[in-house]
This record gives C-alpha cells, structure tokens and sequence, in this order.
C-alpha cells in the first residue's frame, strides 16, 4: 500500500506540475501542514473563459473520449450532499430541536461551492495516478488537445 500511495503520490505532483502549464487549468493546492499524501481522486479547476467558453460539461466530456475514462465533477457541497442526510435518520440525530435545526442541510447556502461543482471542477479516479509519467503526460496532452480545438467542439 505504501509503494501505491507513493507511486500515486509521485504521479499526481508530477500532472500538477505539467497542468500549471495550461492556461485555464488550475491545480489543486497542496497544504505543506499534511504529513502523508495520498490522492484518491484527482482534482483541479476549469476555466471555460480560457478554453473560448466551452462549458464544462463538453470539456469533461472530450477528456472523456481522449482518455478513455470516466470525468465527473468533484463532490457535491455539502447541502446537497447524499452522503449527508442526518434528518433521515431522526432516531439517532434528533436530540433536541436546536441540535435538528443546526444539522439541517436545507439551512446552507454555499453559492461558491456549488459554483465550482457545476462550472469548474474537473475529477478522476486515482488508476490514473497508477500508471507512469508517460500516462500523466497524455493526460496533459488530452487536455492541450482541449484547449486548442474547444472552438470546434461547442456544437
């Protein structure tokens, strides 16, 4: 497990390094406070006003059909998380109605998070990380791609 997260590792800081290099590609800060890193997923930020507009939805798609791989979005914010319903569960989470009130979802407003889950937020899976720099340098070399074409693929 430890050579993985290490090869992970390794493979997610060398991708960020070569996605600095793309105007409107963003990657992920890394906090030098974390003592071990390990990438589950891998993450960075799009912005479509670089790529001539081209919505998120057709740029993930194309990295999609360059890599052969599913792009999603990240996480969604926590109001609207499916992972995060405690008022389903009243039996272990209503303790009292301030404490029901607090853990209420609904009662979130998070405009920039949701921001970015909709319109810049680009995911894969870790496997991409599995592989070899060769495999990060496709990655960078699927998203130039993009960039260079996202006039043609607005249709």
């Amino acid at each position: 497990m430890a050579r993985t997260n290490a090869n992970r590792d390794a493979n997610g800081v060398y991708l960020n390094t070569l996605l600095k290099e793309i105007e409107g590609v963003t990657p992920l800060k890394r906090d030098d406070r974390e003592t071990k890193k390990a990438y589950f997923n891998f993450a960075f930020r799009y912005n479509s006003n670089k790529f001539k507009n081209l919505p998120i939805e057709k740029f993930r798609a194309a990295l999609e059909a360059e890599l052969g791989i599913i792009v999603d979005a990240c996480y969604e914010p926590l109001n609207n998380c499916s992972l995060y319903v405690p008022h389903t569960k009243p039996s272990r989470h209503k303790l009292n109605d301030a404490y029901w009130k607090a853990i209420d979802p609904k009662r979130f407003s998070l405009p920039v998070c949701e921001r970015i889950f909709k319109e810049e937020s680009v995911c894969v899976h870790h496997k991409v990380l599995m592989g070899t720099k060769a495999d990060m340098d496709l990655v960078a070399a699927a998203i130039k791609k993009i960039y260079t074409h996202a006039g043609e693929l607005m249709d």
